[in-house]
C-alpha cells in the first residue's frame, strides 16, 4: 500500500482540542490520520435514544366547519311543511347515513331572524338546533353549548316553513367534537367521552381548542366538528385539517451530561 510512519510523530500523538495530526513519513503514498475514539460516549447516546419517548408525526384529523342548521322532528316536518311531507336529500354528509336536505327553514328569536337554515336528516325523535354564538346574538337568545342531544332546559325558537311555524326548545351552541370509528379511536389513543385539545390551522392563525368531546361509534367517520365562529377564529373557510396536542404532563424526559 505504500504506508510508512514517521516514527517520531507516532510516538508523540497530541489529540488536544480535537486534533488529528497525520503520522505517515515524508514520501508516503497514503496519508495516516490519528483521531480519538469515544465508545463509551456513543455508546451512552445510543442507549438514551433507545430509552427516549418516540417522537411521531400527528395523524392528521379532519376538520368540517359546521354551519347554523336543525334536526327536525316527525312534528315540526309536518308544522314546516305539512302533513306527511317527506324531506327530499339533496347532498350526503361525510358521516354515514346522513344527508343535507334541499329545504330550508327560518329560525326567528326577539331581536331578529336567520334566513335560509339549512336542514339535516334523518329526522330525529327532538328537534334540535345548532347556532353559533355570533348567531344568538342576531336572534337576541342566550344559547348554551351542550352536546348534541343534551337538549333539557335549552330555550325556545320560532322555526318558520313554507306550511306554517313551529315553537320549539333545542336551540344549542354544540360543543366541538370528534366523530371516530373504534378502529380509529384505537390508533389515535381515543376513548369515548374523553376530551382533548387539538391543534387547528395554520402558524400564523392556527389554534388549539380545548375540551373537545370524543365520540365513538361504530360507522362514524373521523371528523371534527367545528361551529363557524370556531373557524373563523382559526381562520378556516370550509374545512381543514386538526392534529392531537400531546398530554405533555404524562411525559418525563431528564437529560444528563
Amino acid at each position: 500500500m505504500g504506508l510508512r510512519l514517521d516514527h517520531d510523530r507516532n510516538q508523540f500523538i497530541d489529540l488536544g482540542n480535537h486534533a488529528a495530526p497525520q503520522i505517515q513519513a515524508y514520501g508516503a503514498r497514503v496519508r495516516v490520520i490519528v483521531t480519538e475514539t469515544a465508545e463509551q460516549l456513543m455508546i451512552a447516546r445510543e442507549t438514551a435514544g433507545a430509552l427516549a419517548p418516540k417522537v411521531t408525526v400527528p395523524e392528521p384529523i379532519p376538520v368540517a366547519v359546521s354551519a347554523r342548521h336543525v334536526h327536525l322532528s316527525r312534528p315540526a316536518v309536518e308544522a314546516l311543511f305539512g302533513a306527511g311531507y317527506q324531506l327530499t336529500p339533496a347532498v350526503s354528509l361525510r358521516q354515514p347515513g346522513q344527508w343535507a336536505a334541499s329545504e330550508r327553514i327560518t329560525l326567528e328569536g326577539p331581536k331578529g331572524r336567520l334566513e335560509r337554515v339549512a336542514i339535516l336528516g334523518p329526522e330525529r325523535l327532538r328537534t334540535q338546533i345548532e347556532i353559533s354564538r355570533t348567531d344568538g346574538f342576531a336572534l337576541g337568545i342566550d344559547a348554551p353549548v351542550r352536546d348534541s342531544g343534551k337538549l333539557d332546559g335549552t330555550p325556545t325558537v320560532r322555526l318558520i316553513g313554507p306550511a306554517g311555524s313551529f315553537n320549539t326548545d333545542g336551540l344549542i351552541v354544540a360543543a366541538r367534537h370528534i366523530h371516530t370509528n373504534p378502529d380509529d379511536a384505537g390508533r389515535l389513543g381515543l376513548v369515548d367521552g374523553a376530551l382533548v385539545d387539538v391543534h387547528i390551522g395554520d402558524k400564523e392563525r392556527g389554534l388549539v381548542f380545548g375540551k373537545t368531546l370524543i365520540r365513538v361509534s361504530a360507522n362514524a367517520a373521523t371528523e371534527m366538528h367545528i361551529d363557524t365562529d370556531e373557524a373563523n377564529a382559526a381562520d378556516i373557510r370550509v374545512n381543514g385539517e386538526g392534529s392531537l396536542v400531546p398530554d405533555l404532563r404524562a411525559i418525563a424526559v431528564t437529560n444528563r451530561e
